[in-house]
């Protein structure tokens, strides 16, 4: 799933009940990570195309499963 926003992010992730464990920064790219139970997300942010249908170019927020 992606997001144009961080703020968007942490508020579907909080609909899913899912709490913040870790955060793990480099430079530009942030890794944090959320779990609920044995289960753990991964929100990533990168730097790419902001929709499918522009060519504006600015962070991406990345939600992905991490076992």
């Amino acid at each position: 799933m992606q997001f144009t926003s961080e703020e968007k992010a942490k508020i579907y992730l909080k609909k899913l009940k899912y709490s913040y464990r870790e955060s793990i920064n480099y430079k530009n790219e942030k890794f944090k990570i959320y779990g609920k139970g044995r289960q753990k997300l991964l929100l990533t942010s990168n730097f790419g195309y902001l929709s499918k249908n522009n060519m504006d170019m600015g962070v991406v927020w990345n939600i992905s499963i991490w076992s």
